[in-house]
């Protein structure tokens, strides 16, 4: 199963914690890598953060995860990342298989390992000449 991670913007409201919220350290540890670890125990196989701010270290922090049996995350840089999200979502339409589905993860959800209660399953269900995807989302 696919993840989009939304890590793109600039996360004002933890700024006083860290320069960057997926960055964001709890208990020694990013929270980006926090979200990867969640999100592999739940079955997620490929995981792929979208950036923008701080994108080339946000990006850093995702290439120095250490995720299990060799899963890896993958980035995706969004230059239009000061739009709202579905922005960086539809950054991700080339890259995510839509028709089977997948999972989306905002960057300061934090679960239980294992679980992904804030996720939602989206699938795409049109796409046009000029760009845009329209999504339907399930709350799991």
């Amino acid at each position: 199963m696919q993840a989009i991670i939304l890590a793109a913007g600039m996360g004002t409201r933890l700024r006083s914690l860290s320069p960057s919220k997926p960055l964001t350290m709890i208990a020694g540890r990013p929270l980006l890598h926090r979200i990867l670890d969640n999100l592999a125990s739940a079955g997620i196989t490929r995981p792929l953060v979208v950036t923008g701010y701080r994108g080339n270290e946000v990006a850093a922090a995702a290439a120095a995860w250490q995720g299990p049996a060799g899963l890896h995350a993958e980035t995706l840089h969004n230059p239009r990342w000061d739009q709202p999200n579905g922005v960086s979502v539809l950054a991700a339409a080339c890259i995510v298989d839509g028709v089977r589905g997948f999972r989306l993860w905002r960057a300061e959800y934090v679960a239980r390992r294992g679980s992904a209660p804030g996720a939602a399953r989206g699938r795409w269900v049109q796409q046009s000449s000029v760009g845009f995807a329209g999504l339907v989302f399930a709350l799991v």
